[in-house]
């Protein structure tokens, strides 16, 4: 059975991983089942912000999610590389 963990309880868990508290110790304090979890939430947390937990975040595949991640990342290291900011936008 797949367990529901709240957007309080997600939200903590970031901000624990965010000041260098271990996943596999945040699952244990938090009782959360799996370490991947915290890892999937960071993530989404660093994309989305504070919204990410809302409902229509969690709904999004993972997948795509984490490939969004990527290609901003890969698009900053390009942009640091070669100087040229290949039609990024600045926030």
């Amino acid at each position: 059975m797949l367990k529901k963990y709240s957007n309080e309880l997600k939200l903590k868990a970031v901000s624990m991983y965010a000041d260098g508290v271990g996943a596999p110790t945040i699952a244990k304090m938090l009782g959360v089942k799996d370490k991947k979890s915290i890892y999937e939430w960071h993530n989404t947390y660093k994309i989305y912000g504070k919204s990410a937990f809302e409902k229509d975040v969690e709904n999004i595949d993972l997948s795509k999610l984490l490939l969004e991640f990527e290609n901003r990342e890969l698009k900053k290291f390009y942009k640091l590389t070669t100087g040229n900011d290949f039609g990024l936008k600045k926030k």
